[in-house]
């Protein structure tokens, strides 16, 4: 059933804990097979029924068939799906998987009578919570029935066991999702494999605002045919947003590889969804601009590549959105972060008794420090999550500081350097004139006035080599240092020289 490959040590243990009946809490990475181990039991006893709490309807799908593709009778339900057939099939006990919503549990009330009726209940072998990183992050607007699946366990025996399981859970997450739960964490079973990819490098790279799509440019940079695309998806942190970000990159490629690029959100109706789902999945279609909600689940092994167009709320969903790159362990990925400059600027002046510095754009404490930390990404990855050490070394290379740009085969985040030009027509000379004035001197310009500023695309370029070169070199020259780039060169000092 698993195609001659041998589960690890800790799948097994994690199934042998669940399987003996204890809560168990599963962290480990993307693609690191924290599946496998809470469907073992259905092997062990294939008279029980297992459910499987899945955030998206389009993920249960995908669950049930990869479940039935082990020879599993498995079923997705949902308000989609749900029938007077399907539930006549429920109360024969067929399905030895259900993946179904929280919604589903709680709201449905044919569904939630079914389940805690008592001749169906003796057939549940345990509840697993998968993305359990959703309780923290949706639980309380977006999805409030997330904050409340702590009442499943009313609803079933008391000594079903619960199987909470995901990628990405700091400290505070994971306290979270077992209150939650109500799991306590001296009486169950807990694995921390942590969430470091060896094979995926890590980049951050600057953009001048939300709306800068011209960031994008190094992904079309030299494409012409189906071919040179590199297989990726970028998540935007909009609906609207990803529509918009999809149809300016079409700009920057020719329109016979319109076709290899489309967008998928929640909101696309459901067949539209799955059909582009099917066709990334076949390869038709090379890049995706996604919202979380749509690349969630997506098992792929080929993803060369995941861009973040925008910072997020926190290092947890970046990790989240990074790990969908480099599902197979042996591919070389990059996972690019495009940040805001707002995200770099201070408001006001420091003042002695103010500890905290304050910028123009918000953004979570960890995130802040993964993007703005001198020395190796990974470390502050490592704390955030409390992850295991010692960590697996780099497969082929590690972060932008590590590896500086230049030095890495993987795909450049870097755009084009701006090249080399004569002086523009609006700058002022740099010699003297060749004729003397009345008063016999030779004057730097003609008496014309003042000199025009720089507008246009001549600003834009200016203004963005500055950019370039003060970062790098407050890389290059103060790598170990507390400040950032801007101590070498204040925002509006760099708009005055790129403007004269």
């Amino acid at each position: 059933r698993t195609e001659g490959k041998e589960p690890y040590e800790w799948q097994l243990d994690a199934a042998e804990a669940f399987q003996l009946g204890l809560h168990c809490t599963v962290l480990a990475g993307t693609g690191a097979g924290k599946t496998l181990p809470f469907i073992m039991p259905a092997f062990v006893n294939p008279c029980n029924v297992y459910i499987v709490i899945s955030p998206l309807n389009a993920l249960e799908e995908d669950q049930a068939c990869r479940f039935q593709r082990l020879g599993l009778n498995a079923v997705a339900i949902n308000g989609e799906t749900w029938s007077p057939k399907l539930q006549k099939e429920l109360q024969d006990v067929i399905y030895q998987i259900i993946v179904t919503s929280p919604e589903m549990c709680i709201q449905h009330s044919a569904f939630r009578d079914l389940i805690q009726s008592a001749t169906y209940a003796k057939h549940i072998g345990g509840i697993i919570i998968d993305e359990a990183h959703c309780i923290s992050q949706w639980g309380d607007k977006f999805r409030p029935e997330y904050s409340n699946l702590i009442s499943l366990r009313s609803l079933v025996p008391l000594g079903v066991p619960i199987y909470a399981t995901t990628a990405t859970a700091p400290p505070l997450v994971l306290e979270d999702i077992r209150r939650n739960l109500g799991i306590e964490g001296n009486k169950s079973f807990h694995l921390n494999l942590g969430d470091d990819c060896p094979n995926i490098a890590s980049k951050v790279q600057y953009m001048k605002s939300a709306n800068d799509f011209d960031a994008l440019w190094f992904l079309a940079e030299g494409v012409r045919t189906t071919d040179e695309l590199q297989r990726g998806i970028v998540f935007t942190n909009s609906i609207l947003h990803s529509q918009i970000t999809c149809r300016e990159f079409w700009k920057m490629i020719s329109p016979e590889l319109h076709g290899q690029v489309a967008f998928l959100h929640s909101k696309r109706f459901a067949q539209s969804r799955a059909k582009v789902l099917e066709l990334y999945h076949k390869g038709q279609i090379k890049i995706l601009f996604a919202m979380e909600c749509g690349g969630m689940g997506m098992d792929i092994p080929d993803v060369e590549f995941v861009v973040q167009f925008g910072v997020l709320s926190s290092l947890s969903i970046w990790m989240q959105h990074a790990g969908h790159a480099g599902r197979s362990p042996h591919l070389e990925a990059t996972a690019i972060l495009l940040v805001e400059k707002s995200v770099l600027q201070r408001v006001g002046r420091a003042r002695k008794q103010q500890k905290e510095t304050k910028y123009r754009k918000a953004v979570e404490d960890g995130l802040r420090q993964w993007i703005e930390t001198e020395g190796c990404c990974h470390d502050v990855m490592d704390k955030y999550f409390n992850n295991p050490s010692p960590r697996k070394c780099p497969v082929f290379h590690c972060c932008n500081n590590c590896n500086p740009v230049g030095e890495s085969t993987v795909v450049s985040a870097q755009r084009p350097s701006t090249p080399i030009q004569t002086p523009h027509h609006t700058s002022p000379p740099c010699t003297p004139s060749s004729t003397t004035n009345a008063a016999g001197k030779r004057p730097m310009a003609q008496d014309v006035g003042a000199v025009a500023r720089r507008a246009g695309q001549h600003l834009q370029d200016v203004w963005q080599a500055l950019e370039h070169w003060h970062i790098q070199t407050h890389r290059r020259d103060y790598p170990h240092c507390s400040f950032t780039a801007t101590t070498i060169m204040l925002d509006h000092m760099l708009t005055t020289l790129a403007s004269n």
